[in-house]
């Protein structure tokens, strides 16, 4: 097993051995200062893994899986991140590594324009679950997630209504 598997199997296995907290949906909105329109970031939040989905005063739409790291993460890595509302359809979008902050690294996808209103209102209506999973291929990882959908239904109308989707 190579290191930077070792690494990120190491990830995924300490953050999945906590108790649940803060799991459910959030979003932030704030004003551009440039553009004078909002921003937004809708998160899901889960112990072993989150899902943060953003949109830029462009509205320019990502979505990301994130999860706790010691280590910075190898940003050359490859992912297809993975989202499952209730018994819909999976969405697979393919995302590239990136360090999110000191504590958290993470796959990040950016999403077509045809599926930006989707996705988030999928999550807002959600009724059971919401799965979020992230497969790397490369070190034949994946690593799967259950978030509440509570509070999604307000956070993805927030997102939405930031972010001028339809």
């Amino acid at each position: 097993m190579s290191i930077r598997k070792s690494w990120l199997s190491a990830a995924f296995l300490l953050a999945s051995a906590g108790a649940s907290f803060a799991n459910g949906w959030f979003t932030k909105s704030e004003e551009d200062v440039f553009s004078g329109k909002q921003t937004a970031v809708m998160l899901g939040s889960a112990v072993s893994g989150s899902v943060y989905i953003t949109c830029d005063a462009e509205r320019n739409v990502s979505v990301s899986f994130i999860f706790p790291m010691k280590e910075d993460i190898d940003t050359s890595l490859k992912g297809v991140i993975v989202l499952k509302v209730d018994s819909g359809e999976a969405v697979r979008l393919d995302g590239e590594a990136y360090q999110h902050n000191e504590k958290y690294g993470g796959f990040k996808a950016d999403v077509q324009d045809d599926q930006k209103a989707t996705i988030v209102k999928s999550i807002g209506g959600a009724k059971k679950k919401i799965l979020a999973g992230l497969h790397v291929e490369s070190l034949d990882s994946k690593h799967s997630v259950d978030i509440s959908p509570d509070g999604s239904t307000k956070a993805a109308g927030q997102f939405l209504k930031a972010c001028e989707l339809q």
